[in-house]
């Protein structure tokens, strides 16, 4: 089977720099082997990575190649995600059953017409560290199954695959082809290689690496409302703020922009509001001429709030 390459964009308020991607990257899974009645080896899973935190660099183009299937007595082929991730391709099983299976992401499965194996075995292929498992070896009349990334081959049966929620759906990948059948490795994806550029990241408010304004300028009496997360809110003449209990949970943040030619006040009926740096409650405050307050909700009940403010 073919490959699979995916990556998120990880995106948040707090968003670091480098920003980071969560990925899966699966390489095609090697060919089921051939020849002598319910003796050949299972094909190996392709290598599977996955993680989160992976750096990537603002305006780099990134090339995935998604790995194809193995053909013929042949490994899969490898995937990867520009130079920062790649997966060896799935081990092939044994060729005419008579033979180990070959080395991979995961290791194909031996073949069971084993007269002349050493030992009486026909080992499996050895799996790649951190991408998969080992084959199974293949005993008298039984080939292994190819091995998978949750686990090595077994006699006949393939190495479990390893699951993966990063397009919003559980989904199992890469799990070992079984032997006798020949059956190639699953694994799920495309065929194709796309470029990835990597551009602006963006969220439903646009830009996360701006601070978009919630709209218009207030010009009455305005309260915060959770919808302002994230986001800036101008104040214009005639306008204010309040801020109240219960609309907000901790780590929340909204910043106020003061676009008058006079103070405006910040009213906190919210249970407590601390001016920054201080360790008084505060009824209201008051946001100087063309200021910027940054709110932080500390809990539903309880905020700081910093910038160009005095009590």
């Amino acid at each position: 089977m073919t490959g699979i390459v995916c990556a998120i964009v990880g995106a948040s308020y707090g968003l670091a720099v480098p920003p980071t991607i969560e990925y899966l990257v699966v390489a095609g899974g090697g060919w089921g082997g051939a020849g002598g009645a319910n003796r050949n080896g299972g094909g190996g899973a392709g290598g599977m990575r996955t993680a989160t935190g992976l750096s990537i660099s603002n305006g780099t183009t990134y090339t995935v190649t998604v790995g194809a299937g193995g053909g013929q007595s042949s490994n899969g082929s490898p995937s990867s995600f520009g130079a920062l991730v790649s997966c060896v391709g799935g081990g092939r099983g044994s060729v005419n059953s008579i033979f180990s299976g070959a080395a991979g992401g995961s290791g194909g499965g031996g073949g069971g017409d084993t007269d002349d194996a050493p030992g009486g075995v026909w080992s499996g292929g050895a799996g790649t560290s951190g991408e998969g498992n080992n084959g199974g070896p293949g005993f008298s009349n039984t080939a292994g199954g190819g091995g998978g990334k949750g686990a090595v081959g077994g006699t006949a049966d393939g190495g479990a695959g390893a699951y993966s929620s990063i397009t919003g759906t559980t989904v199992g990948y890469a799990g070992g082809g079984a032997g006798n059948t020949g059956t190639g490795a699953t694994a799920f994806g495309g065929g194709q290689s796309v470029t990835i550029s990597n551009g602006p990241l963006s969220d439903a408010d646009g830009n996360i690496r701006a601070v978009p304004s919630v709209g218009a300028a207030k010009t009455a009496e305005y309260t915060l409302t959770i919808s302002d997360v994230g986001n800036y809110v101008t104040v214009g003449s005639g306008g204010g703020i309040t801020l109240l209990d219960d609309v907000f949970t901790a780590g929340d943040v909204v910043s106020v922009f003061n676009d008058t030619t006079g103070d405006i006040t910040i009213t906190c009926t919210i249970t407590t509001a601390y001016l920054a740096g201080t360790d008084t409650d505060q009824a209201s405050l008051t946001l100087a001429t063309r200021g910027i307050a940054t709110v932080l909700f500390t809990s539903p009940s309880a905020c700081v709030v910093a910038g160009n403010v005095s009590a």
